[in-house]
């Protein structure tokens, strides 16, 4: 998350959430399906809220939810949608 948890605190004194964090399984740099960087990303993601929870002193995050529970086929506008074909978005472009 970067900053995230740092910027917070210098705009709110109110805790945050994360409605949505995750990782995409398909690694676009490297142009395959890469489950293990996605469960390597999301452990990650996950470990930074938990650092970051405001139950500790200085913490500023009530937590957050894995997202998502859908594939974005829609997202690939020229794919077909009986396919999984690996069209579409891949924000930052790997697993995170």
């Amino acid at each position: 998350f970067g900053d995230l948890f740092d910027a917070w605190r210098g705009l709110s004194q109110g805790p945050m959430y994360l409605g949505e964090y995750g990782a995409d399984a398909y690694n676009s740099k490297a142009s395959h399906l890469d489950e293990q960087a996605q469960a390597l990303a999301t452990k990650v993601l996950t470990r930074q809220i938990v650092d970051a929870s405001s139950v500790k002193p200085g913490g500023v995050c009530v937590g957050g939810i894995i997202f998502e529970f859908a594939d974005e086929w829609w997202k690939d506008g020229s794919g077909n949608p009986a396919v999984h074909d690996v069209g579409g978005v891949s924000p930052g472009g790997g697993p995170y």
